[in-house]
């Protein structure tokens, strides 16, 4: 039987769903038309307490009013301790230049393939509602829905099977007889998390850093107001900040919306082909519609008018057809010829000269659905580094490997253990193992082998995907990367820019450095990184502060 033959369906309408009460599910198509209780039973009155006589007291057997108000109690659940504040929406990734020789991942394997994808934007710092406009490095995180892999094992092997399958619609219980059928064995890739930022780097390069970073970049413990001294002074034990920081100051600071914005995959991952062929790889999304930003009097403009100014932004363009719309490209390296350049390609505070690495078109990323429920699509939302798919690999990136671990370990603090079960996180090609039970499991499984191995059950490994084979070799220690070159690419940067934006930079920097708190000492570190990345802005700085450069 041909393996891609379409089934054949015949509908025979059976009788009325009403008489099969217990098939009823508390989903959106099939709602009561009346109000229920969470266990289904009838409610007459949702508008007054049960009490002794009309005045009261309310009597504790009210068992619908204990049931609302201890589910109002916990409609919230934890925020997320960055990227708080985000906008979700779904749309497909679509395959536009053949990579096959750099990688085997499935969803990459030709132009024209396309995979589903939900996409969620984010502030980092700032809580849950903040305004939108406030100066902020960007979360830029897709999650691609791979597809199951079809694979023949050999000519004659395939999956063969009948089905019969009950089906409602309008009112009527019909049996669906699908024909016989056969399918190739199939392997599933599952998801792949692309957790980045706007930003190509990051204000540090070793995750033993990130919780003292993010605390110091949040609001001060004791007034819960975010300020500046906290800041300048963690960032000027780290020199390593300042590339990050000649984003964050920059105009592209303050993105308009989310359509306008640029995102990074940030760390450096691998890519693997069928031959075992490894390089490493960063990954850039570029908008169609090109890169916009507020500059100061314009986001207290837009912010003081409307907080959630991108998230609208966003829904509304879906809405309209006016769909937001990315190129993926990449930078690849030999790993053979990483110590060519005088930078670490695993140091995520550095980006990779496009002059030497030139971007190679990969895709294109579109929206085109707004999401149905924000608490389910956008707060139970989860993403990590650690999902991958064959074909793509980590590398010995220190911020990167710690957010492996970091990532899924706050997921399951803010939504259970089995937060991967949730619809917008599961995959949505098949799966199989045996991570059973936890809190809020709600997986329906009967099997009555948990184990494996087992002669009773017929699972079995996977087929093995190339990893190439590395030696890791060196003493252990707690040290530093040997090319920090913390100075160079800010520099680089600041260069750059117009003179006009030059000048905004300086004054954002200025502004910092000229809180009360801020002691002659920081300021003095902070001239003297600034003069060694670029001599004439450690100068003007200097001269704004009424202090002399250090260098």
């Amino acid at each position: 039987m041909d393996p891609h033959k379409v089934p054949i369906l015949t509908l025979k309408p059976f009788f009325d769903p009403l008489l099969l009460k217990h098939f009823y599910r508390p989903s959106s198509a099939y709602n009561s038309p009346y109000f229920t209780t969470n266990s289904g039973a009838p409610v007459w009155n949702n508008n007054s307490s049960l009490t002794v006589g009309t005045r009261g007291p309310i009597l504790l057997e009210d068992y619908h009013l204990v049931e609302k108000l201890a589910n109002f109690d916990r409609e919230r659940i934890p925020e997320r301790v960055v990227h708080a504040r985000g906008a979700s929406a779904k749309g497909f990734f679509e395959v536009t230049h053949d990579i096959s020789q750099l990688t085997c991942a499935d969803f990459l394997r030709a132009p024209g393939v396309q995979t589903p994808v939900i996409v969620r934007f984010s502030t980092v710092i700032h809580e849950r509602g903040s305004p939108e406009t406030l100066r902020d490095p960007r979360g830029f995180a897709v999650k691609f829905y791979t597809r199951e892999v079809i694979k023949l094992v050999t000519d004659q092997f395939y999956l063969s099977g009948y089905f019969a399958w009950l089906v409602f619609h309008r009112s009527h219980l019909y049996i669906i007889n699908i024909a016989l059928f056969s399918i190739p064995y199939a392997l599933s890739p599952g998801n792949f998390d692309l957790v980045g930022n706007n930003f190509p780097v990051f204000f540090i390069r070793d995750g033993m850093k990130f919780p003292d970073m993010v605390h110091a970049l949040k609001p001060n413990p004791k007034s819960h107001i975010q300020e500046n001294w906290r800041i300048v002074d963690f960032f000027s034990h780290h020199p390593e900040s300042l590339h990050m920081f000649s984003f964050l100051f920059d105009d592209v600071g303050v993105p308009q919306d989310y359509r306008h914005m640029e995102g990074s995959g940030v760390n450096t991952y691998t890519l693997i082909n069928k031959a075992g062929k490894a390089h490493y790889v960063k990954f850039h999304w570029k908008p169609t519609c090109g890169v916009k930003c507020l500059l100061e009097e314009e986001a207290i403009k837009v912010g003081g008018s409307n907080h959630s100014h991108a998230t609208q932004d966003l829904y509304d363009s879906i809405v309209a057809g006016n769909y937001p719309e990315w190129k993926l490209f990449i930078q690849t390296i030999d790993p053979d010829h990483e110590d060519r350049f005088d930078f670490d390609p695993l140091d995520v505070t550095k980006t990779w000269p496009e002059d030497i690495l030139p971007l190679q078109p990969v895709g294109r990323l579109v929206l085109n659905k707004n999401i149905d429920n924000f608490f389910a699509e956008n707060e139970q939302l989860a993403f990590c580094p650690a999902i991958i798919v064959p074909g793509i690999y980590y590398s010995d990136d220190k911020l990167l490997q710690t957010r492996i671990f970091s990532y899924s370990d706050t997921q399951r603090h803010r939504l259970g253990p089995n937060y991967l079960q949730l619809p917008a996180n599961a995959p949505k090609c098949a799966h199989h193992n045996n991570h059973h039970e936890g809190f809020m499991n709600f997986m329906h499984r009967d099997e009555e082998v948990n184990y494996f191995p087992s002669r009773y059950d017929s699972v079995r490994h996977a087929e093995t995907f190339p990893i190439p084979p590395t030696i890791c070799t060196g003493k252990r220690d707690k040290c530093v990367i040997e090319k920090e070159n913390n100075f160079k690419q800010p520099g680089e940067r600041y260069r750059s820019f117009a003179p006009d934006r030059q000048e905004r930079f300086i004054c954002r920097w200025v502004e910092a450095l000229s809180d009360p708190r801020v002691t002659h000492e920081i300021r003095s570190i902070w001239i003297s990184y600034w003069s060694q990345a670029d001599k004439s802005l450690g100068q003007k700085l200097a001269s704004r502060l009424n202090m002399r450069p250090s260098i």
